[in-house]
């Protein structure tokens, strides 16, 4: 007889779960749809979440300022070490991608300086995806801060009534 031991860890393919030994069970890697017999046939599940840390930014901050970061969850990244991809994209929500900028390590920042009163919220929709290409997208609504503007003019107050004896 003679025993077939694919990846040579010493259990039979037939008894062995994993016959690649690329960490995915034979049974999963057939419900994906990849090869159970080559450990370069991996499965992989597209991001299940993005998060963005902040969602406010105020008003009149320059070009360029943190708003900030955004993260992935991915069902294949139980440690959280795996490399992502951030990117705008185009959809549902997308309306103000162009008033931010996003870094390849999700850093989110201003592209233009934000004034509350021309519009209160920004929209942004982005997609992230794993190193394999698998991908999720999701929008986000940033909420700009209205602040005190700085370079108003004062009121004019009306000159106080006189008294009734001098007028």
């Amino acid at each position: 007889n003679v025993v077939e031991d694919l990846d040579g860890d010493g259990i039979e393919d037939f008894y062995d779960p994993d016959d690649d030994n690329d960490g995915f069970s034979d049974a999963s890697e057939l419900a994906y749809g990849s090869d159970p017999r080559d450990p370069d046939s991996l499965v992989n599940s597209s991001p299940d979440g993005i998060t963005l840390n902040n969602l406010r930014v105020a008003e009149g901050r320059p070009v360029g300022d943190l708003v900030g970061t955004v993260r992935a969850s991915d069902p294949d990244d139980a440690n959280g070490t795996g490399a992502y991809e951030f990117d705008f994209v185009d959809g549902n929500g997308s309306a103000d991608n162009g008033s931010f900028t996003l870094d390849e390590n999700g850093t989110l920042r201003t592209a233009t300086v934000l004034d509350f009163e021309s519009n209160a919220s920004r929209s942004i929709r982005i997609r992230v995806a794993d190193e394999h290409n698998a991908s999720l997208e999701k929008s986000f609504v940033i909420e700009v801060i209205n602040l005190p503007e700085q370079n108003a003019l004062p009121v004019k107050q009306p000159p106080p009534a006189l008294p009734d004896w001098l007028a």
